[in-house]
């Protein structure tokens, strides 16, 4: 397996480091009051019994996104918050090796390359349900701030890497400080969703026209409600805006969480797709539970929804129809869970990008999977 080094990062770096990568509730808008991480809240259960961890891959390289095709094809990302990443895209081989995808030409980005043809800094990768791959570069290497050319979101092809379309983001849906993060496709309403943890709002894109709606961008509930996170009694005082985001079997419904944060809400998706007033788009936020700092966001078939428990080295799921939160998993091993994926078979993978450590105090990137019921 190829590793490369992991290069010594500044503090200012590390501070652009802490971006990575339901159902029923209360019919609250969702504010929560402002509080210590240590003070937080979260109902949860014991962790499940017979709940195994695998080791899937590791890498000396920091990704956060990981995405499984139908086809079982496997896909990861790493972003560039440094100025030394030689690969942005790549595809997990069965001997846990990464290949650069879809080729080495495309993941050659040197400043002033066009965001068009070569990846600036990918931040996230989704697989949907044809076999298309969708990359998410926010086009902010380093967080130095927003380029010029603005954010991109690509879709390819995956049977032949060949890239379908590029959508752009207009200067009026993003700012300097812009970061998008993840995303979610409804193949059946023809929309793309992200969101924006550099400045905090919710975009809806019509993949269509390529029209894109900036949702929530200034409301309480895409911004932080934290003034730190503890991690072994050290405070993280990074602030991440609106960060997971996942959809409803039906399209319907969008979740998402804030970082900094510890709610989990949902909102009605029909109304990021036109130009609701903001006080009414805020009036339909949904709080779901309480489910403490978490990263990405994962629905399994059954419909619950998955995060990780950022500061308490677990991996928790939320029933949505109660709002109660179960911890599934809890392991020392689980060092931020960044990004979910699922395989055809139901295990559910997870990358660690350790963002609460700094670089010394790190291991070896990792994927694991599990089964949620076990073996």
């Amino acid at each position: 397996m190829k590793h490369f080094l992991i290069p010594s990062l500044t503090t200012a770096t590390m501070l652009g480091m802490l971006l990575a990568g339901c159902q029923s509730g209360t019919n609250e808008a969702g504010r929560t009051a402002q509080a210590p991480a240590d003070s937080t809240t979260v109902t949860t259960t014991s962790t499940a019994p017979g709940v195994v961890l695998e080791l899937v891959a590791q890498h000396d390289r920091q990704w956060t996104g990981i995405t499984i095709a139908p086809n079982g094809r496997r896909f990861v990302n790493f972003p560039r918050w440094s100025a030394d990443v030689p690969v942005s895209v790549a595809e997990l081989l069965p001997d846990g090796t990464a290949k650069p995808w879809p080729d080495a030409a495309r993941n050659a980005w040197k400043p002033g390359s066009s965001p068009d043809e070569k990846f600036s800094c990918v931040q996230s990768v989704v697989a949907d349900s044809k076999n298309r791959l969708w990359v998410v570069d926010p086009n902010n290497p380093e967080f130095k701030g927003v380029l010029p050319a603005g954010p991109r979101l690509h879709v390819f092809e995956v049977a032949s890497g060949r890239l379908l379309r590029t959508y752009k983001f207009p200067a009026s849906t993003w700012n300097k400080q812009s970061y998008l993060n993840d995303v979610r496709i409804d193949v059946a309403h023809n929309v793309a969703y992200l969101t924006d943890s550099g400045s905090g709002a919710l975009l809806a894109v019509e993949l269509g026209s390529g029209q894109v709606h900036r949702q929530l961008a200034n409301d309480s509930v895409t911004k932080p409600n934290l003034p730190y996170l503890t991690f072994n009694g050290k405070k993280w005082t990074r602030q991440v805006h609106s960060d997971g985001i996942e959809l409803s079997a039906s399209g319907d419904t969008l979740y998402f969480s804030v970082l900094t944060g510890e709610k989990l809400f949902r909102v009605p998706t029909r109304l990021l797709r036109r130009n609701t007033p903001a006080d009414s788009l805020h009036a339909a936020v949904q709080t779901i539970a309480t489910i403490g700092p978490a990263d990405g966001l994962w629905r399994t078939r059954d419909g619950r929804i998955w995060s990780g428990g950022l500061t308490t080295n677990a991996i928790r799921v939320t029933e949505p129809r109660t709002g109660q939160v179960f911890d599934v998993v809890k392991d020392a091993r689980i060092r931020w869970a960044d990004t979910f994926a699922e395989d055809a078979n139901g295990y559910i993978y997870f990358t660690t990008s350790q963002l609460q450590y700094e670089p010394a105090e790190r291991g070896k990137y990792e994927i694991y999977r599990f089964h949620p019921q076990g073996k």
